[in-house]
């Protein structure tokens, strides 16, 4: 019975390690989804406010303040996405360690 343990240990390893890189690429497909939707809300709301910058004078800047989504809250919202994918994968990891 020895020998069939070092192939049955071999077999296990692999299938944890085949887990794993699927659980990985699935929150990371999961992520890039998620940057794709957070593009596309970008790119409507910047050509909703230049589809309403031809209709009004917008010589103080004023339309700036009719996007909600603007550069930086953008780039908050794609930070959070990546930390969160991130924190999806350790703690998953972290739980297959116990299998």
């Amino acid at each position: 019975m020895a020998p069939f343990r070092g192939i049955i240990d071999r077999n296990m390893e692999k299938e944890k390690d085949i887990r794993k890189f699927q659980v990985t690429r699935s929150v990371n497909d999961f992520q890039k989804g998620m940057l794709r939707v957070l593009e596309d809300l970008w790119n409507d709301q910047e050509n909703y406010v230049k589809t309403l910058s031809k209709f009004f004078d917008d010589d103080d800047g004023v339309m700036d303040s009719f996007n909600p989504l603007r550069e930086e809250k953008a780039a908050y919202i794609r930070k959070r996405i990546l930390d969160m994918g991130g924190d999806c994968l350790r703690a998953v990891q972290e739980t297959m360690k116990g299998m």
